[in-house]
């Protein structure tokens, strides 16, 4: 039985397209499943779910001017903190694949299973790949 990884959070459009997979995966019985995400709102939604969830604090960025680059200078720092947290979870696991539904939270993800050698995939739901798609697409073998 393969395992799966799932993330994708900050916002419920990168979560419950996750949902629906996850919930066709353990009702053909094909594949286990697990979580990794924020203690946001992707946190919550998988709850109902059962599935063990891997609990990472991944930095937002923040856009828009001066204001935000001064709140941004903490990110890379966090950023690795997010990955290595990533790397624990992902090492407990052991996941065969990780799907990425994009937003904040799968790019320590992404990272961090590409250290490991874990194949990659992301999903984009939008005309146009949003900002982490984009930047971790480069890590996955397929972006859907």
């Amino acid at each position: 039985m393969k395992k799966v990884l799932f993330t994708g959070g900050g916002s419920a459009g990168h979560v419950l397209p996750n949902i629906a997979l996850i919930e066709e995966l353990l009702s053909s019985g094909d594949a286990d499943v697990c979580y990794m995400g924020t203690d946001g709102i992707e946190k919550r939604l998988i709850a109902d779910w059962k599935i063990p969830y891997y609990q990472i604090e991944c930095p937002k960025l923040i856009r828009g001017g001066l204001p935000a680059w001064k709140k941004n200078i903490k990110i890379p720092a966090a950023f690795m903190r997010a990955e290595k947290q990533a790397l624990e979870g992902l090492r407990i696991y052991q996941p065969d694949v990780v799907f990425s539904k994009g937003g904040y939270v799968a790019l320590p993800v992404i990272f961090a299973a590409r250290k490991l050698k874990i194949p990659c995939l992301a999903h984009e739901s939008d005309f146009s790949l949003g900002l982490a798609n984009r930047i971790s697409a480069p890590k996955c073998e397929y972006v859907f």
